[in-house]
C-alpha cells in the first residue's frame, strides 16, 4: 500500500499539484478539448475530453498497479463522500477506507489498486468539474500514479491533463503516441525533452 507521504515526497503534491508540468523535466501536457468550443458544443466537448483522458491514462500505466491519490478540497467528509458515491459505491467506501493526512486546508488520501473502471469514474469527475456535465464529482482533485512511483498523471478538467516522470524513458514512448495531443502553448518545451 503507497503512503501519502511516499507519494508528497516522490511528487511534491503539496506544493506543486496545480501545475505538475512545470515542476518536472519530464512532463507530457496533453490538450484533452482541442478545437471544440466548451460553450457551444459541451456533449462533444466532453465526450472528446474524457475519451482523450482515459486512453491516455491506460496508456501510460498499462500493465501496472495504480493508485488514485484524492485531494479534497470540500471541509465536509461527509459532503465529499456522498458525492464521491455518485460515482461509484464501491469509491465511496474505499474513500471512506483510506487513511487521511490534512495539509493546508487539504484532506489528502491514497485508494490503493484502482481498476480501468474506478480510473474512469475519477476522470469523468474531473473532466465534469467545469463543463457542467452531471453526475459531478466532488471537489477534489484526482491524481493517479504507480506502484514504483515513477510515473503520475493529473486530469485538471476538460482543458487538459499533465503527465509526469523521474526518467525520460518512462514518457518517451508517450510522447511519441500523443503528438496530435500535445497541447501547442507547451509543445517546444515537449519537443525539446523528448524530440
Amino acid at each position: 500500500m503507497l503512503g501519502f507521504d511516499a507519494i508528497d515526497d516522490s511528487f511534491g503534491l503539496t506544493e506543486c499539484h496545480a501545475g505538475l508540468f512545470y515542476n518536472f523535466e519530464w512532463a507530457l501536457r496533453i490538450d484533452l478539448g482541442g478545437d471544440i468550443a466548451p460553450t457551444e458544443q459541451r456533449v462533444a466537448r466532453f465526450t472528446q475530453a474524457y475519451h482523450r483522458a482515459v486512453d491516455v491514462v491506460e496508456q501510460v500505466f498499462s500493465g501496472a498497479a495504480v493508485s488514485t491519490v484524492v485531494a479534497a478540497f470540500d471541509r465536509s467528509f461527509r459532503k465529499t463522500q456522498v458525492e464521491m458515491a455518485r460515482l461509484s459505491r464501491r469509491l465511496a467506501h474505499a474513500y471512506h477506507a483510506a487513511p487521511e493526512t490534512v495539509r493546508g486546508g487539504v484532506r489528502w488520501r491514497v485508494i490503493d489498486q484502482t481498476s480501468p473502471a474506478d480510473r474512469a469514474a475519477f476522470i469523468w469527475a474531473s473532466v465534469a468539474a467545469e463543463i457542467g456535465v452531471a453526475p459531478r464529482g466532488p471537489d477534489a482533485r484526482f491524481y493517479f500514479v504507480d506502484q514504483d512511483m515513477s510515473v503520475l498523471a493529473h486530469v485538471y478538467d476538460d482543458r487538459g491533463m499533465d503527465v509526469v516522470a523521474h526518467g525520460r524513458a518512462a514518457l518517451q514512448p508517450h510522447y511519441g503516441s500523443y503528438v496530435p495531443w500535445l497541447l501547442k502553448f507547451d509543445r517546444s518545451r515537449m519537443d525539446a525533452a523528448f524530440g
